[in-house]
Order: C-alpha cells, then sequence, then structure tokens
C-alpha cells in the first residue's frame, strides 16, 4: 500500500520530458493586475501535466478596494491550448474567488463577504527559455453585484 502511494506521489510530481519541444516549466509564481484576483494579486501555479498541454490550477492572495479594502483569494482551474508559436499559449478556464472586508472587528463578525466566480479566456507566452512569462486575458467576474467585464494582465517566474 506504500509503495503504490510513494509510486503514484513520484508520478505526480515528475516532469519527464521526451522530446525537444518546448514545454513550460512546472510551479510559477506571478503578480497580475485585475484578473481572478480582483484588483491585484500574487498567485502560484502548477501544472496538473507535464505535457506542452493540459491542466493547470493556482491560488493567491490578493486585494480588492470598493468602499474598503477587501482581501481576495482567487482559486482557478485552467487549461493551456498551445499555438502555433512557439511558447504562446491559449488560456481558457474558471475559478472562484473569496473576498471578505474587515470593517471594524472580525472577531465581533462585522465584515462584509462574497463569493465571485471567475472565468479565464486569455493568452500566454513564455520566454524562449521558459523562465519567464506574460499573459494577458478576459477575466469575466459574476458575484452578487452582477457581471462583470474584467481584464487582468500579469508576468510571473517559473521553476521555482
Amino acid at each position: 500500500m506504500h509503495k503504490n502511494l510513494y509510486l503514484s506521489f513520484l508520478l505526480l510530481i515528475s516532469t519527464t520530458v521526451f522530446s525537444q519541444d518546448f514545454i513550460p516549466r512546472r510551479n510559477a509564481l506571478f503578480i497580475e493586475a485585475g484578473g481572478n484576483g480582483l484588483f491585484t494579486s500574487v498567485n502560484y501555479e502548477r501544472p496538473l501535466t507535464s505535457a506542452n498541454k493540459g491542466f493547470a490550477f493556482r491560488i493567491g492572495v490578493g486585494m480588492y478596494a470598493e468602499n474598503g479594502l477587501y482581501l481576495t483569494i482567487p482559486f482557478t482551474v485552467h487549461y493551456m491550448f498551445p499555438l502555433n508559436n512557439r511558447g504562446s499559449y491559449l488560456d481558457a478556464g474558471t475559478g472562484i474567488t473569496g473576498s471578505v472586508m474587515n470593517t471594524n472587528d472580525i472577531f465581533k463578525g462585522d465584515e462584509d463577504s462574497f463569493t465571485s466566480f471567475t472565468g479565464v479566456l486569455g493568452w500566454r507566452k513564455y520566454s524562449r527559455n521558459g523562465n519567464r512569462f506574460f499573459r494577458a486575458a478576459f477575466t469575466p467576474v459574476i458575484n452578487k453585484y452582477g457581471f462583470v467585464p474584467w481584464l487582468g494582465i500579469g508576468i510571473g517566474f517559473t521553476n521555482l
């Protein structure tokens, strides 16, 4: 039993490459203006596959300011589709962002919180060596305030 779990864990974290095609690095850390963090966020991203395309998840921490300062926690799952250009990807996915504002004293329950459902449809471009990337995306938001057509741009580093 433990041997199977250990082997499964090793397979999950391994990144074996059998070709010379461009393959993005594994872990990524990036900052984003706008996007799923609603105003600005710092995010960690982890691909779930080791191929040129595939699913990835990201989680971050950010802030949003409207009638106060909100702490935001974006979480998304997305799929990267390789485009014709080397290192270019179409990025499509969905996510959820939790937001909370401490209006007075969080221990007294005096807070405003809401959940936003988000989408991602964007473009991502990796540097030649795959260590850096730029992304721009349409990230619509649906929450208790309605539908908001939102945009996000970010830069990041990979292979952490």
